[in-house]
């Protein structure tokens, strides 16, 4: 990971489809990464003082975080350092989630929610991915890279967008999907306006800089 560079960190988040899975835990741990997985609430937690418990029978309280050392997964031999609960008063159930970062408090894992929004713009919603064919690693790469930087590209068109209210009445025509949570299909009508229309197109992506002790998340 030294092309992270410093002392930022890697973290993958993921959800229960892949996050009660023992066997990846110990891959990414193995390399030198850190994780924050959503599990079932049936998994078994052993803290520091030896009690065993599934999260569910638990202090659960919406409102109230809670997080300890602990470990989990108990048929794999006990995997993780931190268990934690994240439950806020405006959601029906909490997260339940096993990680091995110290610094971890739980929350990071809302990140997950934007990537979320994402995938549906990376498939259906837009770049259909899954109608690509693509199945070698190296040349998914090379095709996952072009996508992400038309995705920002169409993105940063949304932005300029959103800030013209003449520009949201001619490319969205007043449609819900003209909000800040569509940034990337207001970027993409925005596109195929001025093409139709023999516009120039601005072509410009701005990254913003990470802050030095904030973590990377990756899926």
């Amino acid at each position: 990971m030294d092309e992270l560079g410093g002392d930022r960190k890697a973290i993958v988040v993921a959800d229960m489809g892949i996050g009660n899975s023992p066997k990846l835990l110990r891959e990414i741990e193995s390399l030198g990464m850190f994780y924050l997985m959503r599990v079932t609430k049936k998994v078994r937690v052993m803290m520091e003082d030896g009690e065993v418990s599934p999260f569910d029978e638990m202090p659960n309280a919406p409102g109230k975080p809670w997080r300890r050392r602990a470990r989990a997964f108990k048929k794999s031999g006990w995997i993780g350092r931190w268990a934690a609960r994240v439950w806020d008063c405006d959601h029906a159930e909490p997260w339940f989630l096993a990680a091995n970062c110290p610094e971890s408090e739980g929350r990071e894992y809302g990140i997950r929610m934007w990537i979320e929004l994402m995938f549906k713009d990376m498939k259906s919603g837009g770049w259909e991915w899954e109608r690509s064919r693509v199945w070698r690693p190296e040349r998914a790469n090379r095709l996952w890279l072009a996508m992400s930087l038309a995705y920002v590209w169409m993105a940063g068109l949304g932005v300029a967008a959103l800030g013209s209210d003449k520009a949201v009445k001619e490319v969205a025509g007043g449609r819900a999907r003209a909000s800040r949570s569509a940034l990337f299909q207001l970027g993409l009508d925005m596109f195929h306006l001025c093409l139709e229309m023999g516009r120039d197109v601005s072509c410009a992506l701005l990254f913003s800089r990470v802050r030095e002790k904030r973590a990377k998340s990756v899926v």
